[in-house]
């Protein structure tokens, strides 16, 4: 922002890019006009509750293996913040802030482009990481409405994590509403 003399900058990021964003919004409220979150206002320190022993392996079965068992009882969030991820201080955020959320209702939404399942098994088991990534990002949602006091939440049914791409029309709409209502 030093280097290219931006004055109170409206700051826009997605997916990891919301890490940042806390962090300065957190740190240099006073530098920043506001953020826009898209898909990004993620606490990546979360551990979702421990599924039913039958949902175990879901993100496995259909070839997702680099996500986290969900288990809380091995998770050390001091380790993951000396890997650089840290938990969101969204009640030291001053400015306004929009958080724009992907939707997606089921696998196909959620990984558009990807090969239909024809084992009923595997057709299943996306089903219900569909379901456990809307409980996860209902969680992320409610906590950004909690902790940023000049925040706003929209969530586009349908969207993929890439949603200015997949819904673009309804990004472009939700952003410029929320700018107009900023406090200059």
């Amino acid at each position: 922002m030093e280097s290219l003399e931006l004055k109170q900058p409206v700051l826009i990021g997605h997916s990891v890019a919301g890490e940042e964003m806390s962090s300065i919004g957190a740190r240099h409220s006073n530098r920043i006009a506001a953020l826009i979150y898209l898909d990004a206002a993620w606490d990546r320190t979360y551990v979702p509750p421990i599924a039913a022993p039958k949902d175990e392996g879901n993100f496995d079965k259909v070839g997702i293996h680099d996500q986290p068992k969900p288990n809380p009882e091995w998770f050390d969030p001091a380790e993951a913040v000396r890997a650089g991820v840290e938990k969101p201080e969204y009640h030291r955020i001053s400015v306004s802030a929009l958080a724009v959320y992907a939707a997606p209702r089921n696998w196909k939404e959620l990984m558009p482009g990807s090969a239909e399942f024809t084992d009923p098994e595997k057709a299943a088991a996306a089903e219900k990481v569909a379901a456990q990534m809307a409980r996860i990002r209902k969680h992320m949602a409610d906590e950004f409405r909690a902790g940023v006091a000049n925040g706003r939440v929209v969530e586009i049914a349908g969207a993929s994590h890439y949603l200015f791409q997949t819904n673009e029309a309804e990004v472009l709409q939700e952003m410029p509403a929320f700018l107009r209502n900023l406090k200059r």
